[in-house]
């Protein structure tokens, strides 16, 4: 923060802060700037409406008067609407968040030991294996690490091809929508008119984020609502000093908080309807941009069989027995 700014770093250089920010997209309610003098000086372009306000900008709410300031609510998931494709970086970024939970869920199923089995089967393996294990100080974690890699890489590669096929399917992009076909009064930015496969990757994928964080919450509820406990006895001993402020320090975590038949209805529905509202939200973005329905189904086949693929997968992963390490 010292070196870039504190509003540059927590944009593009923590990690969490932009996780949490795309979630945030999904939230009803934002924070507006309507004052286009600021909103012109901000250096993040992507929160700059064509109205030339700014959305969910804190560099531009901090610099703000009151009167420009507006606290609002919004329909659900209406912040992950594009103005503009994104910057490749978010891209990937956002393909990142969505492979690594998927991955967190596919390690806990029977999967997990058919992987490692398989490594020491490889061609090379007396010779690799040791080196990796005093690379990662364990041969089980080095293993998962390379294979979460390769996990994310192969869902950017096939997020990139149904892209493509979109592209394909769909033609060339409208500058301009009819206003009868824009669902939404922000509409997408003129000089984002473009027909690439990149480009329209770039544009697509903030619909996703509805299945990141169906995932989300069917995968650690269960996890934050046990261990969220651990608040209750640090609420009478905080430093570990033995106190008892409010008589809880003797409270032990209860695992059977939540019933797993709760936890599961909870996990599938959560999965379905956030795949659900990212088919949505691609179908509204794409009569956005390509400014006839024929053409906007059309490009809809693939990201359609993408998310039945991926929805398939989901519930596979939920219907798996946990395995414990041994």
């Amino acid at each position: 923060m010292i070196v870039f700014g504190r509003e540059q770093w927590l944009r593009g250089g923590e990690a969490f802060s932009i996780v949490f920010a795309l979630f945030a997209r999904f939230a009803p309610t934002e924070v507006r700037v309507v004052g286009p003098t600021v909103c012109a000086a901000c250096s993040a372009a992507e929160c700059r409406q064509r109205t030339g306000d700014c959305v969910g900008c804190y560099e531009c709410f901090d610099k703000a008067k009151d009167n420009e300031r507006h606290y609002n609510l919004r329909p659900y998931a209406v912040g992950l609407l594009p103005n503009a494709p994104v910057h490749t970086s978010m891209m990937v970024f956002v393909l990142v968040v969505l492979a690594t939970v998927t991955f967190d869920g596919l390690k806990e199923t029977g999967l997990k030991r058919t992987v490692i089995d398989t490594f020491f089967y490889l061609p090379g393996a007396r010779w690799f294996l040791p080196r990796l294990a005093r690379m990662s100080g364990d041969i089980e974690v080095g293993i998962l690490s390379i294979t979460m890699v390769a996990f994310v890489l192969a869902v950017v590669a096939v997020y990139l091809l149904f892209a493509h096929l979109m592209a394909r399917a769909g033609g060339s992009w409208s500058a301009s929508p009819p206003r009868t076909q824009a669902l939404s009064s922000r509409q997408i930015d003129e000089s984002a008119s473009s027909s690439s496969w990149l480009d329209t990757a770039r544009l697509f994928v903030l619909t996703l984020m509805p299945i990141a964080l169906a995932y989300h919450l069917a995968h650690y509820l269960t996890y934050f609502v046990i261990y969220a406990q651990s608040v209750v006895p640090l609420a009478s001993d905080p430093f570990g000093f033995g106190w008892d402020l409010v008589g809880t320090a003797n409270y032990r975590i209860d695992i059977g908080v939540l019933d797993a038949r709760f936890a599961w209805y909870t996990a599938v529905i959560a999965i379905v309807a956030g795949h659900i509202i990212a088919v949505y939200l691609t179908h509204f973005t794409a009569l956005r941009v390509y400014g006839n329905k024929r053409s906007a189904l059309r490009s809809q086949y693939p990201m359609v069989v993408a998310m039945v693929a991926y929805t398939v997968l989901s519930l596979w992963i939920l219907a798996q027995p946990i395995v414990a390490a041994a």
